[in-house]
């Protein structure tokens, strides 16, 4: 065999295992926001995990909210936070304008020109009311305004203490969905 029958074997062989040029990565399609209809669009078990491995586990039924936090970090152990949500618009009468809004709305450009805000419809605002917060007793009976956003069905933003003053945080949470199991045979 020839030089160039070798080398046009060589060539066969990479195009066939494909290494006849590079592929760009596929892209993931972005998840499409859906919009949030009401408090009870949320309802359910939801989990998230931070970046210093901090678990959350919520779960929201009814206007109500159950949180267990797993610290992970030093001698913390787990903390639990239960309480209320309620729509903030019924709760204030008035829609929720974030800071940034507010500072577009009166001639501020906080992003360069890019909408402040999720589109309408697809933003809730609650008011977390906090009836027992072993993570932080000091706020016991407190209120926080939390934002859920980019809702597409399995995962929502929960972002808190929204132009509050507190401190930001801002999670991404994914519905925890039950196994099915089989029915017990009779």
């Amino acid at each position: 065999m020839g030089w160039r029958t070798s080398l046009v074997a060589v060539a066969a062989l990479a195009v066939a295992c494909g290494g006849g040029g590079t592929k760009a990565p596929v892209k993931p399609a972005e998840p499409v926001a859906l919009p949030i209809a009401g408090l009870a669009t949320l309802d359910g078990d939801w989990h998230a995990t931070d970046v210093d491995g901090w678990g959350y586990d919520l779960t929201i039924k009814a206007g109500t909210f159950n949180q267990t936090i797993q610290r992970t970090t030093g001698s913390l152990g787990p903390c639990t936070q239960k309480g209320t949500l309620q729509d903030y618009q019924q709760a204030y009468g008035s829609p929720y304008v974030s800071p940034e809004e507010q500072r577009a709305m009166y001639g501020g450009d906080p992003y360069a020109g890019q909408a402040a805000a999720p589109p309408a419809g697809t933003r809730l605002a609650l008011v977390m009311t906090y009836e027992n917060n072993a993570c932080n007793p000091d706020y016991q009976g407190g209120q926080m305004v939390m934002l859920a956003s980019e809702y597409d069905g399995d995962r929502v933003t929960l972002r808190t203490a929204s132009g509050w003053g507190g401190a930001e945080e801002s999670h991404r949470y994914e519905r925890v969905v039950a196994p099915v199991t089989a029915a017990p045979r009779k």
